[in-house]
């Protein structure tokens, strides 16, 4: 297996079936083509697979990048990879958006589907260091992104180190998901300048079952600029729609300048499933409406202090009430070590809340070079 991240360990204890069957198959992408034919060949294979994406603009030209398989074990698009010596993809840049998958508003950018009976293996999902953007889906969810499975065993959908931004759709402008039972983690990503025909403009997220507490975790996330009419109730910004043994956390984020609400929570009773539960920790979350009545620990209140959010640079300025107000941890997880532009994630005695960290005080509190913006 040729990449082992430390935060696969947890994967280990949810998905123990199947685990390790056999060895990873790495695909190094450079093209629409390449990509293209990496995911049918890892959507073919029943190993488990790791397609490097190079550093670059990958257009769907109107037709989405599809992995589509009934196999299960894991398959991880990563971003942000660079020639060193004889290798095309032997170096790695840590910022999402120097790698772009893009729709021009023509179709969907991403599916990601597990097609498989429910009685299948688990499988994983992961999406790192890219950016989604200008996805479009005028009959559907999920403009950006589409990721679902209905197998009973544990799945989990994970995305880190993510951009997704101006697309459209439905409902889930961003991102729909959807997944019977398992764990959903969205870490260090942003969400901007999404929008939905009815609601949910950043993401829509049904999980009937968990397979852990916390089985839903979003963690130093920014999600900002969704715009919707908010048809029945529903707000603008994420809505989750959890059943009775689905917890979710939101921690460390930040939402801003989303039409109508930030988070709508909806349990699954009147469907037969329950209803989970919703909690937030260190975070901005102006406005929540639906069924389900979060938690709150150590909110944050008021203007979050974006260095220039018209602009769409959303990193805290100095005197930001975002600045070293990250206490809580990822669960299960490590802290992240960079944050989305690759930048330290911890410049001070905290993180700060939200997808970016504010690397002035580099300079001034350690003497040494402050980031370039």
């Amino acid at each position: 297996m040729t990449r082992i991240p430390t935060t696969w360990l947890l994967a280990a204890l949810l998905l123990p079936v199947g685990w390790g069957r056999a060895e990873a198959a790495t695909y190094c992408v450079g093209s629409v083509a390449e990509l293209r034919s990496a995911l049918n060949a890892a959507a073919a294979s029943p190993e488990n697979d790791e397609i490097r994406i190079r550093s670059g603009i990958y257009a769907t030209g109107g037709t989405a990048f599809v992995y589509a398989s009934p196999n299960s074990g894991w398959v991880g698009l990563y971003g942000g990879f660079e020639t060193q010596g004889s290798n095309p993809c032997g170096r790695r840049v840590l910022d999402a958006s120097v790698t772009r998958l893009t729709a021009g508003g023509t179709s969907r950018v991403l599916v990601m589907q597990h097609n498989a009976p429910p009685d299948a293996l688990a499988t994983r999902f992961i999406v790192d260091n890219l950016t989604l953007e200008q996805g479009a889906v005028p009959n559907g969810d999920g403009g950006a992104l589409d990721m679902f499975s209905v197998v009973e065993a544990p799945n989990e959908f994970w995305l880190d180190n993510v951009i997704i931004r101006e697309s459209s759709a439905n409902f889930g402008g961003g991102a729909s998901l959807y997944l019977r039972r398992g764990l959903v983690k969205i870490t260090n990503s942003l969400f901007h300048g999404n929008s939905a025909a009815y609601a949910s403009s950043h993401i829509t997220l049904t999980q009937l079952f968990g397979a852990a507490t916390p089985s839903v975790i979003l963690s130093g996330n920014t999600f900002v600029g969704g715009s919707c009419p908010g048809a029945g109730g529903r707000g603008c910004g994420i809505r989750l729609a959890l059943g009775g043994t689905v917890a979710a956390q939101i921690r460390n984020s930040v939402f801003h300048a989303n039409m109508v609400s930030d988070v709508t929570t909806e349990g699954l009773t009147v469907i037969g499933y329950g209803s989970g539960t919703i909690g937030y920790a260190d975070s901005l979350v102006p406005l929540t409406n639906g069924n389900l009545i979060p938690t709150v620990l150590r909110p944050l209140v008021g203007s979050p202090g974006f260095v220039d959010a018209t602009g769409g640079d959303f990193r805290p300025r100095d005197d930001s009430i975002l600045v070293n107000r990250g206490w809580s941890d990822t669960p299960f997880y490590p802290t992240n070590v960079f944050d989305l532009r690759g930048s330290p994630r911890v410049v001070g005695f905290s993180r700060d809340v939200g997808a970016y960290e504010n690397q002035e005080r580099l300079f001034r509190d350690s003497l040494e070079e402050a980031a370039s913006p």
